[in-house]
């Protein structure tokens, strides 16, 4: 399966999201220059889009008074990153239609036992519109596309890359020094666990006091749980083959007998290859998201330009920090 072309010419992708956008309510581009607050491409987005999407997504659909900057960055990152998606499947020839948009718009119309007249009291609640559940529903088709087409592609692992991430993760094949033992655990007291030893010394059976563990060595043993601590640590320093305790772990006292130990070793990579390659094949998907959003973002932020007071970290003027961004967006902000 040959992979798709989605690193196509930010040019193109903007004149297709302008037509794909110019049924969607967002983007009112007849305005003035001076009610735009953003453009992505020739698309334009308006104060009132803005102030509509930040009374939407406020507590109780109040915007506080006041400049809330947080939230206007957020209704801003939302409409800004839609187009993004809506533009982009369309760039790839994945054009969500407006058919499509009915049909999702009529099934969610059905999950509502009062039919069309509940669905329509539901958006007046959550202060959205007829043409903001279809901008959504756009946004959801789009994301769906891209994310199948991503998906679709077949997983190729060469073996030089198995390679390299068995050199890179060696600490990861090692197989660590494991010592089996028999211990008396949960003695009450020092004066009790000294007289058992001397007990289990002079011939009395450790088996029939004892439980047979074993453990592997850990890199710290800060990481076995708290009273274990030191009673671990005084079992991977004793010698093998003989009594050894008591030993204080909280409030009881435990005695030891260390009856093997394994010695640590590597594994080799003739032994560990398959797993590699598999493991390497599950997470390629996720590495492919990861590096697709990348290039998404950085030829869309291209094309984003922003007014003077409204830039968020979309915008090709934004200086400031940049936030990870694994996936693609949600279809709208929680």
């Amino acid at each position: 399966m040959s992979a798709p072309r989605l690193h196509r010419a930010a040019t193109s992708a903007a004149v297709l999201l302008g037509a794909v956008l110019a049924t969607v309510a967002i983007a009112a581009c007849g305005g003035s220059s001076s009610q735009i607050v953003a453009r992505v491409g020739e698309v334009s987005i308006t104060r009132a889009t803005l102030e509509h999407w930040m009374r939407a997504l406020a507590p109780q659909h109040v915007v506080p008074h006041g400049r809330d900057e947080a939230l206007r960055q957020r209704a801003l990152s939302f409409l800004i990153s839609s187009q993004w998606l809506i533009g982009e499947a369309a760039a790839e020839g994945m054009r969500v239609t407006n058919a499509q948009v009915s049909r999702r718009l009529a099934e969610k119309e059905r999950s509502f036992p009062g039919g069309r007249h509940e669905f329509e009291e539901f958006l007046h609640v959550v202060a959205r519109t007829l043409a903001d559940q279809e901008l959504e529903i756009r946004v959801g088709l789009a994301s769906e596309a891209i994310r199948r087409r991503l998906s679709a592609q077949e997983a190729s692992i060469t073996p030089v890359e198995v390679a390299r991430q068995y050199q890179q993760h060696r600490a990861a094949y090692l197989v660590p020094e494991e010592r089996a033992y028999e211990i008396v655990e949960n003695i009450p007291s020092a004066t009790l666990a000294r007289t058992l030893k001397k007990e289990i010394e002079a011939g009395r059976s450790l088996s029939a006091l004892s439980e047979k563990e074993a453990y592997p060595r850990k890199r710290s043993f800060s990481s076995y749980p708290g009273e274990h601590r030191a009673v671990m640590e005084a079992i991977f320093k004793a010698a093998p083959h003989a009594l050894a305790g008591p030993i204080q772990g909280g409030t009881y006292y435990y005695l030891f007998y260390i009856t093997r130990i394994s010695a640590p070793f590597m594994r080799t990579f003739a032994q560990v290859r398959g797993a590699i390659a598999s493991t390497l094949a599950a997470e390629q998907p996720r590495r492919r998201l990861a590096s697709f959003t990348a290039s998404w973002r950085r030829r869309w932020r291209a094309m984003t330009n922003c007014q003077t007071g409204f830039v968020v970290r979309e915008c090709r003027q934004y200086a400031g920090p940049e936030a990870p961004k694994a996936s693609l967006p949600a279809r709208r902000p929680k």
